[in-house]
């Protein structure tokens, strides 16, 4: 009857919305149909709040002033304020939070169908998150999806710095707990460089020193740092096993 549905698990979101970011990469992201090209040009809930539209053409205004990020809290009830990229943040952000309640990987390095307090599933949670950076990539990585600077609007470059930002935490945790292979690993890397070459960077500062801050906020030695920032910038041209994955990186 259109009223949101209560009690529902969190991972079962993740498990649907997987399914749709596939949809996206395949339909848009990695298309050249022009069609859906303007499609996505013409959207007006991809990087800020926008009309929702109802049955028989009507447009209903969000009630809250269109912000770069709203607080899910600060939202009007129902769908409104909602827009694409903020859901893809708090989903990377939800994830962030999540790996740091744990110390160490679980036993046997297993993800998969382990529980905690917001779902029954971490490893699916994963799983999503790295689709969606798999999807980030392609889009960042396409000068007609994502504008050249000229003509991109300011609440769009502030979108994507908040999202850098929410990718460069997530992978802070996930290297931090060894989740990550090399094909995974080389998702991340495809993504950061793709957002660095159109000027994207985490709140403004360089790439590096945000990984640096963020390992030091989890209390890592130096070498760990050092180590980490190795595999996200240099590990995929020196390292055999990195390059063997690049050709499939985004091929799942």
């Amino acid at each position: 009857d259109g009223t949101r549905a209560r009690d529902v698990d969190v991972d079962g979101i993740h498990m649907v919305r997987m399914g749709w970011i596939k949809l996206l990469i395949n339909l848009c992201f990695t298309s050249l149909d022009t069609q859906a090209i303007q499609q996505w040009h013409g959207a007006h809930r991809v990087w800020s709040e926008g009309a929702l539209h109802e049955g028989k053409g009507l447009v209903r205004k969000p009630k809250t002033p269109s912000t770069p990020i709203t607080a899910r809290a600060d939202m009007s009830s129902g769908m409104e304020g909602v827009f694409l990229m903020g859901e893809l943040m708090s989903d990377l952000d939800r994830l962030t939070l999540r790996l740091r309640h744990f110390s160490d990987p679980p036993k046997g390095g297993v993800w998969n169908e382990l529980r905690d307090e917001q779902g029954w599933d971490l490893g699916c949670h994963i799983d999503y998150a790295v689709v969606v950076v798999q999807a980030m990539g392609h889009l960042f990585s396409r000068d007609d999806l994502y504008l050249f600077q000229s003509e991109r609007i300011d609440k769009q470059d502030k979108v994507a710095q908040l999202l850098c930002t929410s990718v460069v935490n997530l992978f802070a945790q996930l290297r931090r707990l060894k989740v990550l292979d090399a094909r995974r690993s080389l998702v991340f890397v495809t993504l950061t460089q793709a957002m660095e070459t159109q000027g994207v960077s985490p709140n403004g500062k360089d790439m590096v020193n945000t990984f640096h801050e963020s390992f030091h906020a989890d209390q890592k030695t130096d070498e760990d740092v050092s180590i980490h920032t190795d595999v996200l910038l240099q590990s995929f041209d020196t390292d055999p096993e990195m390059r063997n994955a690049e050709s499939t990186a985004f091929s799942t």
